[in-house]
């Protein structure tokens, strides 16, 4: 995956890469991002996944809304959104990495799973294998 390039919106929007908070494996073979969105922007548009034996790259582009040269708006609050990805393969062992900065990614426990409360939800180092 290059690092200054990537495909052109189908929509002709800017875009702008966005690094996912987290991620979490849904089913086998389905992973979700946990992706930060706010006011400035107009939701994901493309997920790049670039799979290798021991680690999978992730890049998210985000719609970015034409401020028309004015400058970037100020900063807002974001809401931690779901993005789900499908894989060839299960992810196993392999570590899930953004493709911009080359860090691992956080794992995510939901408050909630399958109508269950969960103590240890948020964002971990690590995640259950």
């Amino acid at each position: 995956m290059s690092d200054t390039t990537w495909t052109a919106c189908p929509d002709g929007e800017p875009q702008e890469v966005r690094h996912p908070l987290g991620f979490r494996e849904r089913d086998r073979c389905e992973l979700e991002l946990r992706v930060p969105l706010g006011d400035d922007d107009s939701g994901v548009c493309q997920v790049m996944v670039d799979e290798h034996d021991d680690e999978v790259d992730v890049r998210v582009l985000v719609h970015r809304r034409d401020d028309h040269g004015r400058g970037r708006p100020r900063p807002r609050p974001h809401v931690d959104c779901p993005v789900r990805v499908w894989l060839e393969r299960p992810l196993g062992d392999r570590a899930v990495i953004n493709a911009d900065t080359d860090q691992e990614l956080l794992y995510y426990v939901p408050a909630y799973v399958d109508d269950v409360p969960r103590a240890d939800h948020g964002y971990h180092w690590g995640r259950p294998r």
